[in-house]
Formats: structure tokens, sequence, C-alpha cells
């Protein structure tokens, strides 16, 4: 893969069902790694569900056997990597529905950052 290729798979999913909201990353072929691009996607999702006063419940969690390998290093020369995670982290952390990562398999590198928020 060259270097600012995109991972396999696809980005990630918001599924609102009722009272509960799920974030789920959908490239398990490489362990839910993050592409740039996803980054505001996560975050635009967040004040989307921030939005819907009905949510109360915000789950993120990972396809297949991991929650995320955190983010591609291959691309770190498409924007400021480091801002952008942790705009993201701070949107989880304060998102008004209670927020659960719903962790299975490894967490690696910013992932761990995700979880915690």
């Amino acid at each position: 893969m060259a270097m600012g290729d995109t991972a396999p798979g696809q980005a990630p999913e918001l599924v609102v069902s009722g009272r509960e909201a799920v974030i789920t990353l959908r490239r398990p072929q490489v362990a839910n790694r993050l592409e740039f691009s996803d980054l505001e996607t996560e975050r635009g999702y967040v004040r989307e569900v921030n939005a819907m006063e009905r949510v109360l419940v915000l789950h993120l969690r990972g396809e297949g056997k991991h929650f995320c390998s955190g983010f591609n290093i291959n691309s770190v020369g498409t924007g400021d990597i480091g801002a952008s995670f942790e705009a993201l982290a701070q949107e989880l952390e304060n998102a008004r529905p209670v927020t659960i990562a719903a962790i299975n398999g490894g967490v690696y590198g910013g992932a761990t950052d995700l979880a915690l928020a």
C-alpha cells in the first residue's frame, strides 16, 4: 500500500436505534486502524448524537477481533494528526450521552485515548 493510501474496509458507521447510538469501526482486516478522514467522521457522529436528546447511550466498538489499532502512520503527512486525535477524544469525553467503549481484542497506540475518553 502506498503512502497515503486508505486501508481496506469501510469508514466508521453510526447506527441509532431508540435510545442507543453505536459507532462501529469497520476495518477489521487492519484491526480497525483509523484513517485521517475517520477522525472528522467520528467527531461529526458524536456531534450528531449529542443533538439527539432521545439518545442516552453512545457505544464505540470495533468490528471483528480488535477494538482499534490506532492511526495509520502511513498517512502522517496528510494533516495534524495529534490535534485531530485530541479533538476526537475531547468530543467523546464531552459527549452528552453515557459513552461506552466496547473493547474486544487489542487496543493499540492512539486507540487507548479513544477507549479512555
